[in-house]
């Protein structure tokens, strides 16, 4: 297995296969199952297994996990019911990739009409007024509890 990059046609080096395949075959973080439970119930004819827990919380996004966590920490029997895993971390990455190709298809465009000290300006104002939003809107909430974060919140 050759790990040394190979000239394509067009002269630029090619990555070889097994250093790709390093890079991004992850493994992802491992699940654990619930055990099958002897409960059931006939829905619309299909028969639905039963689980009992102490709280449930409904996806697996951020809030969600976030909930899932403090009350683990509690001692709280938690199920965490998602209807993909690790969905709300895939649409956040989702969000960023559309947003970066966003960038990167006007930037060009931009520096065709203005002089670059101007689109840089207008990306710096962008990631100062980022900045600000996370400062003066997003709640912190390290060290705080759930319950502490719903009353500043104001959700009831």
């Amino acid at each position: 297995m050759s790990t040394s990059a190979t000239p394509t046609e067009d002269g630029i080096d090619a990555i070889p296969q097994a250093i790709l395949d390093r890079l991004t075959r992850v493994d992802m973080p491992a699940v654990r199952g619930i055990d099958a439970t002897e409960q059931s119930m006939q829905v619309a004819g299909v028969t639905v297994p039963v689980y009992s827990c102490d709280e449930l919380v409904l996806g697996s996004g951020a809030a969600g996990m976030r909930a899932a966590v403090e009350l683990m920490r509690r001692g709280v029997d938690v199920l965490v019911a998602s209807t993909g895993l690790f969905a709300g971390t895939s649409f956040g990455v989702s969000v960023h990739w559309v947003f970066a190709a966003v960038i990167t298809l006007i930037f060009p465009v931009m520096v065709g009409k203005f002089d670059t000290q101007y689109i840089f300006g207008f990306f710096c104002a962008m990631m100062v007024l980022q900045l600000l939003w996370v400062i003066f809107i997003v709640p912190e909430t390290k060290g705080r509890s759930l319950e502490h974060m719903e009353e500043t919140l104001d959700i009831t």
